[in-house]
């Protein structure tokens, strides 16, 4: 509850991921690396969350769309690449973001109508 107070608070003010960072290394007797971990991963979370939200609200995004970043590691043991072979998804039935703690990849909407997009049976 304490991290997520801090993730909430960086958000609402201009803090960068270092200062949140040293603000969880602080609170908590993390080390840096895994205090910048946890502020890195967290505030991705907090941010897709944001952003899955709007698209829903929005009324002109039908589905998901999963990126893989371009300094993914090929060789980690994670589920993004088959994120990203499976995608998109219909909104709200996408994989958890972040995959995995250090996670760059990238969530985006497909318009309805768009090109592309999965058309739905009627």
């Amino acid at each position: 509850d304490e991290i997520r107070r801090m993730v909430t608070e960086a958000f609402e003010g201009p803090t960068t991921i270092q200062e949140l960072a040293s603000e969880i290394e602080d609170s908590f007797s993390f080390s840096e690396s895994r205090a910048k971990m946890i502020a890195r991963t967290e505030t991705a979370s907090a941010a897709v969350h944001g952003q899955l939200d709007g698209w829903k609200k929005s009324g002109v995004v039908s589905q998901i769309g999963w990126s893989i970043s371009a300094d993914h590691d090929d060789s980690s043991d994670c589920s993004c690449s088959d994120n990203a072979d499976d995608s998109p998804y219909e909104l709200g039935e996408q994989p958890a973001y972040p995959a995995h703690v250090n996670c760059n990849c990238d969530l985006y909407p497909v318009l309805v109508g768009a090109e592309g997009a999965e058309e739905e049976d009627e």
